[in-house]
């Protein structure tokens, strides 16, 4: 909500890709970034198309109350992102490639999941090799 600048609590918002474009972020380099935004990581996601776009791992929280796990959603199909979490059935990290999986994973309400996304192939192999020595 826009707020003016001499209002009390207002706060300077900046994008992820803005803070790029500033150079306070190297976007050139591997980048992990961590959404805690309580309920607007799409909108924060909107902000950081590029840095989607580079060699990035994204690790945000899919709520449990949002059975249509929209965080997932837009990651995958607004970005074409590959989307791992970590399955504590088998205990390892799997690709998540059908969002049903998550119907199973959520088992509460009040309880956020993390999500992990990257087009990068080496942030895959990590995840995914992480728990392989179990």
């Amino acid at each position: 909500m826009p707020v003016e600048q001499s209002e009390p609590g207002a706060v300077e918002t900046v994008s992820l890709d803005g803070l790029a474009e500033m150079r306070v972020i190297d976007a050139s380099r591997p980048l992990v970034i961590k959404l805690d935004v309580e309920g607007v990581e799409i909108e924060a996601l909107r902000g950081a198309r590029g840095m989607l776009a580079g060699d990035c791992l994204v690790v945000c929280e899919e709520h449990g109350s949002d059975r249509k796990h929209s965080v997932s959603r837009y990651l995958m199909e607004e970005n074409s992102l590959s989307l791992m979490v970590f399955d504590p059935a088998v205990r390892r990290f799997v690709r998540l490639d059908d969002l049903r999986l998550l119907d199973r994973m959520k088992r509460h309400r009040w309880v956020g999941y993390n999500v992990f996304a990257t087009s990068g192939r080496s942030w895959k192999e990590r995840l995914l090799s992480a728990c392989s020595h179990q």
